[in-house]
This record gives structure tokens, sequence and C-alpha cells, in this order.
């Protein structure tokens, strides 16, 4: 009887690694990707919070009115949002600044809208997004 040869099955290795690779390098970029998207709306909210309680100390004591006191909160907002920035689209503010009382003075409210567009790393891991924040405050001073 003759032994039967083993037949070299090497290689299958490298299918399985061809197999797996791009799930795992898709995997890892969408939780980057996932990671920088609520990095970005976190220090939104961080810098449109900022901006709000920086328009509460801003009020008609302060000797800021409703036309000088929102570039100062827009100045403000735009140094608190470090590494997301805070493009304006034509016609618009980014941030809005909005007294909804019509005036600054103590006890009426102060509203700060802040918008960014969110670009995914690569086309494949979806659209753009906007990421909206908005946060108001009481004017105290």
């Amino acid at each position: 009887m003759i032994p039967k040869t083993k037949k070299y099955q090497g290689g299958g290795e490298i299918v399985e690694v061809a197999l797996v690779l791009p799930l795992l390098f898709f995997l890892i970029f969408g939780i980057i990707n996932g990671g920088w998207a609520i990095f970005s709306y976190n220090t939104l909210v961080a810098a449109t919070r900022e901006g709000a309680r920086y328009g509460s100390v801003l009020g008609t004591k302060s000797g800021e009115t409703t036309v000088t006191a929102p570039p100062l909160i827009i100045a403000r907002v735009r140094q608190q949002a470090v590494g997301v920035p805070l493009v304006s689209k034509p016609g618009e503010t980014n941030p809005q600044v909005l007294y909804p009382n019509g005036n600054n003075e103590r006890g009426s409210t102060v509203t700060v809208i802040t918008t960014f567009t969110f670009t995914p790393i690569a086309p494949f891991f979806g659209p753009k997004i906007d990421l909206t924040s908005q946060a108001s405050m009481i004017i105290f001073y």
C-alpha cells in the first residue's frame, strides 16, 4: 500500500486576513469618526453655554447694549469652540445672539444659537450632519 501524500494547503490565513481586515478597518474608522462627532458636539454645546453665560453678565449695568454686546458674545463663543470651525453661511451670523424680550436689562433673557456642519472622515461614513446647540440664560447684571 502506497501512503497518501499530504497536499499543500497553505495560504488560508491570507484569505482570512483579506476578508476580515477591511471589516476591522471600517469598524476602527467608524469608532474614530463617531468619537470625532461626539467631541465636536460636546465642544459646540460648551461654547454655546459659555456664550450665554458671558451674555448674562453683559446687561445694561455693564454699559453694553443690544448692539454692542452680541459681537463680544460671538467672539467669546468662537474663542471657546476650539477645534470646531464656526463658519457663517451667507446672510447669517454664526453664532446667533438673540434677546427674546428685546432688551438686555436685568431679568431679560439672552439666547445663543450655534450651528456646525460635521463632515465625516470619509464619504462612506454618511452624509454631512448639521449640529445645533442653543443656550438661554437670564441677564443678571
